[in-house]
């Protein structure tokens, strides 16, 4: 069987097995654009087949190059969307235990350096107790756990002193270093915390003690 190109008149010989794998959308051999076969199909070589009437059936394939560069420009522009998200969401992200490992894995391949996880919800405050002594000195013992899936850096810890009406008295952080002896702690271990305090206020009603 014959096909002619649309494009330039072209004439080329086209199998059953062809027309069927392409659909009977082929490319001219001569001019290289691709053309509707179908319409201008023949039996013989040289026969003239009128397909003025099939002109608005030919479809035309985008450019190979082209095409590679809208993919390649849209994996770009997905690259920079992930990096900006990334960045303005690096502390949130960061919070969740297996991006975590997976981060820190990936700089173990590469040498690279990860801050310790921290995520200050993992935390939990429980047995704290408030000892008075004299000259206004006073022991805040609690019992620290990290009840994340992996080891995380020990966490700032925010004490609050409070009257007998509830209102607060004096209010103050303190750092890791404060309190604990190593920087990280396991997952599902508690560390005893003993906190000597001198404090120059009123007469002390109640605290609360909350990790960040």
């Amino acid at each position: 069987m014959f096909s002619r190109c649309q494009h330039c008149d072209c004439q080329q010989q086209v199998t059953t097995r062809q027309l069927r794998d392409c659909r009977g959308l082929l490319n001219c051999v001569s001019c290289g654009k691709a053309f509707d076969a179908l319409p201008s199909l023949t039996e013989m070589a040289e026969e003239h087949v009128d397909t003025r009437q099939h002109a608005d059936l030919v479809l035309s394939v985008p450019d190979k190059p082209a095409v590679r560069g809208w993919r390649i420009g849209n994996a770009l522009l997905l690259m920079v969307l992930f990096g900006q998200a990334g960045y303005f969401e690096r502390d949130r992200l960061m919070r969740q235990p297996q991006l975590y490992s997976g981060l820190a894995q990936f700089c173990q391949v590469i040498g690279c350096g990860l801050p310790a996880y921290s995520n200050p919800a993992d935390w939990s405050i429980s047995h704290s107790e408030w000892h008075a002594h004299l000259d206004n000195r006073y022991l805040l013992t609690a019992a620290l756990t990290n009840q994340a899936e992996i080891a995380q850096a020990f966490p700032a810890l925010k004490l609050t002193l409070t009257d007998f009406s509830g209102q607060p008295l004096a209010e103050r952080v303190f750092g890791p270093k404060s309190y604990a002896r190593d920087s990280v702690l396991a997952a599902s271990r508690t560390e005893q915390i003993h906190l000597p305090l001198v404090v120059s206020v009123p007469e002390v009603a109640g605290f609360t003690l909350t990790a960040m």
